[in-house]
């Protein structure tokens, strides 16, 4: 019998970034940001908005909020190797560098992404930290006015318990660093997550969840397992929800993640 992946370990993550560039968890930025606008969950005043990028890993999301406008953005993850190489890359994307040394060539990934333009700061507008998101007691209280967290939430709840105590514990530490008032976005794919507790136990009275947005989107590509089904016979056409092959047509069901809109009692 297979073992679950262990999604909430950083030995897990750490073996997969040495192997891996970038990669995109849930829905990317382009889809995300319509909705956020839709429902006016971005922040107008860009200049004064602080953004904590929670569970960053490889994603390019730093770079997508920067180029959206946002300048103070601070992305944490627990494993240190990918928050030195996410911080090179980033700073190369946005061609920024510090006082003491030279602007460093924007490389191909970045350039893809963004196009190359100085920022003049002392200190970069895309910060990375390492840190572990059930302990984030070395960031300052209240310094965020708005929290994104791309299926942060779900890792961790994979090796949660019963009584869903690291979830809380998750709940308590961004509420330190969130401003009243402020907003934590979490994108997942579970309809069915908790940050709202009523009971005086840890996380009690700190969120309220306004509303969780169904989002559908695009189904994953048939993979290897399917890789004998090939395309049906010439001139027919798979149905609404179904991709064809050349052997038959595979019904594909429709794909929802969820945006779960909390606001900081």
């Amino acid at each position: 019998m297979s073992k679950a992946t262990p999604f909430d370990q950083p030995g897990y993550w750490s073996d997969r970034f040495e192997h891996e560039q970038t990669f995109e968890w849930l829905m990317p930025w382009s889809v995300l940001e319509p909705h956020m606008r839709a429902l006016s969950l971005l922040p107008q005043d860009m200049d004064s908005t602080r953004i904590l990028n929670l569970g960053c890993g490889n994603s390019t999301l730093p770079l997508d909020l920067h180029q959206a406008g946002y300048h103070h953005v601070t992305s944490v993850d627990f494993v240190g190797s990918v928050v030195q190489r996410m911080k090179e890359h980033c700073e190369k994307a946005i061609g920024w560098s510090s006082p003491k040394t030279e602007p460093e060539a924007v490389d191909e990934l970045a350039a893809s992404h963004l196009n190359k333009a100085v920022v003049a700061s002392s200190s970069c507008p895309l910060q990375f930290l390492e840190m572990d998101c059930l302990d984030m007691s070395s960031l300052p209280a209240n310094k965020f006015n708005l929290c994104l967290d791309k299926s942060t939430s779900d890792a961790i709840a994979c090796g949660d318990d019963e009584n869903s105590t690291k979830i809380r514990k998750l709940c308590e530490q961004v509420a330190r660093v969130v401003q009243p008032g402020g907003i934590w976005c979490v994108i997942s794919y579970s309809r069915f997550r908790q940050y709202e507790w009523n009971d005086g136990g840890v996380g009690h009275d700190l969120w309220k969840t306004e509303r969780i947005e169904s989002i559908q989107v695009e189904p994953p590509s048939i993979g290897d397992r399917s890789s004998t089904q090939l395309n049906p016979p010439t001139g027919s056409k798979p149905a609404k929800g179904q991709r064809s092959t050349t052997e038959h047509v595979v019904h594909v069901p429709e794909v929802f993640q969820y945006l779960y809109v909390n606001y900081r009692l």
